[in-house]
């Protein structure tokens, strides 16, 4: 068997070296990308949770503005005085209609003290229930307007607002207003470059539902088969998972902000959708970069290095 010469292992082993070099340059060049792009996601994380309770709060005092006009209204605090639900239905209706050419209200009710519902203008036929929200027990006990965001039998997320009616000095009842949060959704998905949904858990709605996990507000039409089994799986979860996937030419990175109703409790997550195709071509581009010089470095590295072996 014919022995190597010095110089054939010295080349070898030259050529080991370069690519071990190459294997650790381009494991070093693709973590560094991965954590960048981690770094921004939970940049935008923060962002986002900061941004959707500023809208929730902005929406919120606007709604308390329109409420300044409502509780004035002297005709509407007679028909309350008289419990007329004619007349409630008849000035609720003009005030609904005025109120949805400012902001897109979708619940306007009038309540008993004990937060017993008399008068939905939005829902004339159900009332004699009670109102057992956090923002009704807010306002109860602290006899000030209070806010929350609320799930809906329905599965919709609505900012309730509730006023005590004072009337002359003496309670009188509360006056509640809601609001769907799918504008500011939308809103902040169009802001921040986004596609945005909620997920809950089917325990928190009550309508029978096949899957375990429901979306209930999405910002886009169809959602990727592939993230349907780690929504599932993470919604729950306290530390929802940094997801990283392709579908055609485009890429994505997913994850999630704890969704909590007016109690404070956890009820699902806000998924977001951020579109990296740039970041994974770019970073493909610079693997192709690094790789084609140092295929360049080698060759030229071995014709100078190794003359009599490279012929």
């Amino acid at each position: 068997m014919k022995k190597s010469s010095p110089k054939q292992r010295q080349a070898l082993t030259t050529s080991i070296i370069l690519l071990i070099f190459l294997a650790i340059t381009l494991i070093t060049i693709h973590f560094l990308q991965r954590n960048r792009l981690h770094r921004n996601l939970a940049g935008i994380q923060k962002g986002l949770n900061a941004s959707f309770q500023y809208e929730i709060d902005e929406t919120a005092l606007h709604l308390n503005t329109l409420l300044d006009f409502i509780v004035e209204d002297e005709d509407l605090q007679e028909a309350w005085d008289d419990r007329d639900r004619p007349e409630l239905d008849e000035l609720g209706l003009d005030i609904f209609t005025q109120l949805k050419k400012r902001i897109p209200v979708t619940h306007l009710s009038f309540l008993e003290t004990d937060g017993t519902y008399f008068f939905r203008v939005h829902n004339p036929d159900k009332y004699g229930d009670v109102l057992d929200r956090q923002s009704f027990k807010k306002a109860e006990k602290t006899q000030e307007t209070a806010h929350g965001i609320e799930l809906e039998e329905t599965g919709n997320f609505v900012l309730r607002i509730v006023r005590p009616w004072v009337i002359e000095g003496e309670l009188e009842g509360y006056i509640e207003l809601g609001t769907s949060v799918k504008p500011i959704v939308d809103e902040l998905s169009q802001d921040l470059n986004l596609e945005l949904f909620f997920v809950v858990d089917q325990d928190y709605l009550h309508q029978d539902r096949e899957e375990g996990r429901v979306i209930i507000d999405q910002t886009f039409n169809r959602i990727p088969a592939r993230l349907r089994p780690l929504i599932n799986k993470n919604t729950q979860s306290s530390k929802p998972p940094f997801i990283l996937f392709s579908q055609g030419d485009l890429s994505h990175a997913v994850t999630a902000i704890p969704l909590k109703d007016g109690d404070g409790m956890r009820v699902g997550n806000i998924w977001f959708l951020k579109d990296v195709s740039a970041d994974e071509k770019n970073l493909r581009t610079q693997k192709m970069i690094i790789v084609g010089a140092f295929l360049l470095f080698t060759v030229v590295f071995f014709l100078f290095r190794f003359p009599r072996y490279s012929e």
